[in-house]
């Protein structure tokens, strides 16, 4: 990944491997019953949010806590 700093590689390492996480997670989860069926797109939206791109995030700032901790 020429021209990326080494944060922003890792970011996109981690958002391959959310992506492809999430293409094995999201087909098992779903709303729950009794949802009404105008809110179901929303929570869909949720549910792919969270397994792609919030995962992949959420990691790379808990590998930098971590690093920071240990730097102390």
């Amino acid at each position: 990944m020429p021209g990326y700093g080494l944060i922003q590689q890792g970011r996109l390492v981690l958002i391959a491997e959310a992506e492809a996480t999430a293409s094995r997670l999201l087909p098992t989860l779903r709303p729950p019953v009794g949802l009404p069926v105008s809110q179901r797109s929303a929570v869909l939206e949720a549910l792919e949010a969270f397994t792609g791109r919030l995962m992949a995030e959420l990691s790379a700032v808990g590998l930098m806590l971590e690093a920071a901790a240990e730097s102390r």
